[in-house]
């Protein structure tokens, strides 16, 4: 899971660089970016252990649920 988060970052950090947007948190899934959202919320429009990463490297993981039905909850990672 660790070279995970740290892959995630990495690609969020990216994002953050090359796009126009401010704050919000960048969803990676698999270690590919699959979207930006203003803030973090609902978790059910996410595939369970998607990570999500702010601009200063805070992350969470969507937890529980199913692939077909999301997640139930964003869990924060150290």
């Amino acid at each position: 899971m660790e070279q995970a988060l740290i892959a995630a970052r990495k690609k969020a950090r990216e994002f953050f660089a090359l796009s126009s947007r401010y704050g919000g948190v960048v969803i990676v899934y698999e270690g590919v970016v699959c979207g930006w959202v203003d803030q973090l919320r609902d978790p059910g429009h996410w595939t369970p252990e998607s990570i999500a990463i702010d601009q200063q490297g805070n992350c969470w993981e969507a937890q529980g649920g199913t692939d077909s039905d999301g997640a139930e909850r964003w869990q924060p990672l150290a």
